[in-house]
């Protein structure tokens, strides 16, 4: 399903935004004409000093329609804030929820379990990775969506420093735990342990507008990892647009899937990823995916690496500049594994291999026990601009043996590369 269609999908089932555009528009005294309780209202003291979990649980218990004014609010993820079906949680534009620091490895701040219509707007939630009393586990999330929950919209919320997930979709091993039509709009993870954003056990969900970025402290540590839980089965109709994955220790959107769990029909659209300690994208077994006009550059590893088990994808008007290693790399380990219908269409691998120990390329293919079959590159720009030229190579294989039916049309050009006739693959019309 393209951005578009799966917008016009959620628009019908997450709740409308339409009455609550903007929070910094509507003053207190607006959200009250328009029915929101203030939890000050019922004694929430958002001060930084006192406890308000139970306040603050006790308005969500009893209004549908909840304003949480400026402060900062110390919660108690004992008992986590939980949201019930047909509910519309508005922040103020300082409004902050602060976790009080615990030994637990595993914990939910804000928990969005087993409900239907929920719309966050607004508010920062921080995590507890700077006070944290435990030194194990790496299940800390700052927004969790799980248990079976649908029609789900976050828009314009912050999640930080958590010891583990800024944003959590999924969880469970079952369908019925599976979480559908979520959006996440405008919102940004920060400093988290774990990742910025899992999806684990998901069906159409539609990421817009955000940023995932400064990932650090225990692996997988990327941007966005979507990685299906065991025995879930497939995860499918994931779409980002306009999404930035920065400044991750680990990779900065990553596809994790396996032969019985694949990932299937995620569209990524105008995202950029960058200056990730790893790559910019990495994926295994998934199919029928597609990336249009996305930017992979400046990642320490590789713009794009793809890794067994892929087959049917796009690549379309999509940039690989200035990594460290290779703009591209697609490879197989492993007998039983092949990588087979990719097409990268007027796309540009540029000046990449920018360290000074080794020789890398624009594209590089190496097939070690699997195979490679069915590959085109149409309109592709092979070169290197800078004036202390990098990329070694435009695009070559590290040996022929396993790859197969490869189309490198000549539509493709290759300038600036230090060896410019260094490829293996045959040129053909």
């Amino acid at each position: 399903m393209d951005a578009g269609k799966l917008a016009m999908s959620l628009n019908g089932k997450v709740n409308a935004l339409s009455n609550y555009v903007l929070t910094e528009n509507l003053s207190p005294s607006k959200l009250l004409a328009l029915g929101f309780y203030d939890v000050k209202t019922a004694g929430a003291k958002g001060d930084g000093f006192t406890d308000d979990t139970t306040v603050i649980q006790s308005a969500l218990n009893a209004y549908n329609k909840v304003y949480i004014s400026d402060g900062t609010y110390l919660v108690d993820i004992n008992n986590p804030i939980s949201p019930k079906s047909n509910q519309t949680i508005i922040f103020s534009a300082n409004a902050v929820f602060k976790m009080l620091p615990v030994t637990m490895s595993s914990y939910s701040i804000i928990q969005i379990s087993n409900v239907h219509d929920v719309t966050i707007i607004g508010g920062t939630i921080i995590g507890d990775r700077a006070t944290h009393l435990g030194t194990g586990g790496e299940w800390g999330n700052g927004i969790n969506i799980c248990n079976g929950s649908y029609n789900i919209k976050i828009d314009g919320t912050v999640s930080k420093n958590c010891w583990g997930d800024g944003f959590y979709l999924g969880g469970g091993t079952t369908l019925a735990q599976e979480v559908t039509n979520i959006e996440l709009n405008n919102v940004i993870a920060d400093n988290n342990r774990r990742q910025g954003l899992s999806i684990t056990n998901a069906d159409v969900v539609l990421v817009s507008n955000s940023i995932f970025k400064n990932t650090n402290g225990t692996a997988p540590q990327a941007g966005i990892d979507v990685e299906p839980n065991s025995l879930v089965g497939e995860i499918t109709g994931i779409t980002f647009v306009n999404v930035q994955c920065t400044g991750n220790t680990g990779n900065g959107l990553q596809f994790s899937g396996n032969v019985s769990n694949l990932i299937t029909n995620v569209l990524c659209q105008n995202c950029k990823f960058d200056q990730n300690l790893s790559d910019g994208f990495f994926g295994t077994s998934f199919t029928g995916c597609k990336f249009v006009i996305c930017e992979f550059s400046q990642n320490t590893l590789h713009g794009i690496e793809i890794v067994s088990k892929a087959s049917d994808a796009s690549f379309t008007s999509i940039v690989c500049d200035k990594n460290t290693r290779n703009g591209a790399y697609v490879r197989t380990i492993g007998v039983d594994n092949l990588i087979s219908g990719l097409c990268f269409d007027n796309c540009a691998f540029s000046n990449n291999s920018q360290s000074t120990s080794s020789n890398e390329y624009g594209f590089l293919l190496y097939s070690n026990t699997g195979s490679i079959d069915n590959i085109t590159w149409n309109y592709c720009n092979f070169y290197d601009d800078q004036s202390e030229h990098t990329q070694y190579g435009g695009i070559t294989a590290m040996s022929l043996t396993g790859l197969t039916n490869l189309h490198l049309k000549n539509t493709c050009t290759y300038s600036g590369n230090i060896d410019s006739a260094h490829y293996l693959l045959t040129t053909e019309a």
